[in-house]
């Protein structure tokens, strides 16, 4: 609804009128187009950067190898920076295990960022099988560019001397 001098819709404007009654004669003043905005399309977000642990960056789909490892001992532990490179606040950033039980995650990045600030996440692989193994994540956060990011860590496991001696000689 429209009133004298307010309107309302995704911009809010407002428009004041001055006159008084003052000894000095005046048309009085009017101060337009006074504009406080809240449409969504107007707010900054923030932008999400993944590092490896190089920090090289990382695109969505990327593969970590994380070398050789034996079966059910898992792998060393492979530390991920969350970036913000946006000019807006990051928020909602969470780290999700796709296929778990192989897919560990060790620790957790914080939930939001500032502009400029980074957390970090550390992920491993818990393989139960020789082969190669492989482990999905997502790091999902409120950036609709970059979000889901999602990767994959890959190790190629062996038994142990003592396994292998005992599958191949019974012994």
């Amino acid at each position: 609804a429209d009133f004298v001098g307010i309107s309302y819709g995704p911009v809010f404007r407002i428009r004041f009128n001055q006159y008084g009654d003052s000894s000095v004669p005046s048309n009085g003043i009017a101060l337009d187009n006074i504009e406080i905005s809240t449409a969504a399309d107007r707010l900054v977000s923030g932008d999400m950067v993944v590092e490896g642990p190089d920090g090289s960056v990382l695109s969505s789909g990327a593969r970590l190898d994380l070398g050789i490892g034996n079966v059910g001992s898992g792998s060393s532990p492979v530390d991920l920076t969350i970036r913000n490179a946006g000019p807006g606040i990051l928020s909602e950033i969470a780290i999700t295990a796709q296929s778990p039980p192989e897919s560990q995650i060790i620790s957790s990045p914080r939930s939001r960022l500032f502009p400029g600030e980074s957390t970090f996440a550390s992920v491993s692989v818990l393989p139960s099988a020789s082969g190669k193994r492989v482990a999905d994540f997502s790091i999902s956060s409120d950036d609709s560019d970059n979000s889901p990011f999602l990767f994959r860590a890959e190790i190629l496991t062996t038994r142990t001397l003592a396994e292998w001696r005992l599958l191949h000689f019974g012994t």
